[in-house]
């Protein structure tokens, strides 16, 4: 469980297809899907689309940082 980007709550589920590529499904407060494909395309990059049950996309790359 974990917050979406509204503040509210998501109940979330997901598996490697690969080594780069982790698909999630998950369900919000309100009752709406949510699909999520995360593409890694370097170690720290990645590419992530979402796919919500109302039609809306959205598509952003992200760049991760470790921290100790």
């Amino acid at each position: 469980m974990r917050q979406d980007e509204d503040g509210g709550f998501l109940v979330a589920g997901g598996v490697y297809l690969t080594r780069n590529v982790y698909v999630e499904v998950a369900r919000t407060g309100l009752g709406q899907a949510q699909t999520r494909v995360e593409y890694t395309i370097r170690p720290r990059l990645v590419l992530i689309t979402s796919f919500l049950g109302n039609g809306d996309q959205r598509v952003s790359l992200r760049w991760r940082r470790e921290t100790d």
